[in-house]
């Protein structure tokens, strides 16, 4: 059964990210198309990829995303609503560029559903890093009101105060967004239901995020299809930061590795095809100096990391003095 995934990703930091997650795509799935939907990427950098997954559909958007900074907060819902309604294809895959595909996600869409969601038994229990979808009239819909209702939420301070504070279960605007939009109940985070958009009625079904949206440093478990690296990720695989209070060492490493090989291959990978010698930096992804290159982290990585706080202090001390 044909899956269409469609990627959405804006400006030059997250390409080594995005090499990873089409390479993961390319390499778990069965019967698929890949439709990126990116803009503000330099040449250098997104035309490697062009050449590289040849089968991919790189598509070019043009939205204002630097006209304001509720624009550049709404460009996931808003690059997914144009997708949405620019796709006929059956099965859509919505997913978050810093994430990474373990295993072929057929399963899913075997069920009866007009969307999928996952949810998890946290503090924020629900994360949009995926939506699958058998798309219709209503599902464009649907895609539209969450848009509606994400720009909402942006443009009144009340609710946006809301969306980033921890006494709510929201995490996001755009997840606000979403959780009203669904009615999502708290107590029953994992209960299939049906939301009412207009006239049409939809059959909104919830899966855990250990199986399809691993959020959590943790051992990966044999029945995790997907994992999305996100938030205090990113400054790990982007920046070479050390782990933190978050993501802890003894939870993230292995994570960490998983990521990093994967990475690595689809790097190896590219250079072969293209006859190149492009480095992790010039995707920005960084490979810490606190691992050897069997990627064994060294036993000084306590030395490390407080170089990298004590450098990390210093830059902030600087920002601060030249206010």
């Amino acid at each position: 059964m044909k899956k269409v995934f469609i990627v959405a990703v804006f400006g030059d930091r997250f390409v080594g990210m995005l090499l990873n997650l089409l390479y993961s795509i390319e390499r778990t799935q069965n019967d698929f198309e890949i439709k990126v939907y990116w803009q503000d990427m330099s040449d250098d950098k997104i035309s490697p990829l062009k050449l590289y997954f040849d089968k991919v559909n790189f598509i070019e958007t043009k939205f204002d995303f630097k006209s304001s900074r509720i624009e550049r907060i709404a460009s996931k819902t808003k690059l997914w609503n144009f997708a949405s309604e620019n796709n006929s294809e059956d099965n859509l895959v919505f997913v978050d560029v810093d994430t990474l595909f373990i295993k072929d996600i057929d399963f899913f869409f075997k069920q009866d559903f007009d969307v999928i969601y996952t949810v998890k038994e946290e503090k924020f229990p629900l994360n949009t890093g995926i939506i699958l979808c058998k798309n219709s009239i209503k599902v464009k819909l649907f895609f539209k009101v969450w848009l509606e209702k994400t720009m909402s939420i942006l443009n009144n301070p009340v609710d946006f105060s809301k969306a980033n504070d921890d006494l709510y279960p929201y995490g996001a605007p755009d997840q606000m967004a979403f959780f009203k939009l669904i009615n999502l109940d708290v107590q029953n985070i994992l209960k299939d239901g049906n939301v009412s958009i207009g006239s049409n009625s939809l059959n909104i079904k919830p899966v855990s995020c250990k199986l399809l949206n691993e959020t959590n440093s943790t051992t990966v478990m044999s029945d995790t299809y997907m994992i999305h690296f996100k938030g205090g990720w990113q400054p790990i695989l982007i920046d070479g930061a050390t782990y933190s209070i978050n993501r802890p060492l003894k939870k993230s490493l292995s994570m960490h590795k998983l990521y990093l090989r994967s990475f690595l291959t689809a790097l190896d990978l590219l250079n072969v095809k293209l006859s190149k010698k492009l480095t992790p930096s010039f995707f920005n992804i960084k490979i810490p100096n606190y691992f050897y290159n069997d990627l064994t982290i060294k036993r000084t990585y306590f030395f490390y990391k407080l170089v990298f706080l004590t450098k990390l202090c210093l830059v902030k001390f600087v920002i601060r003095r030249s206010k």
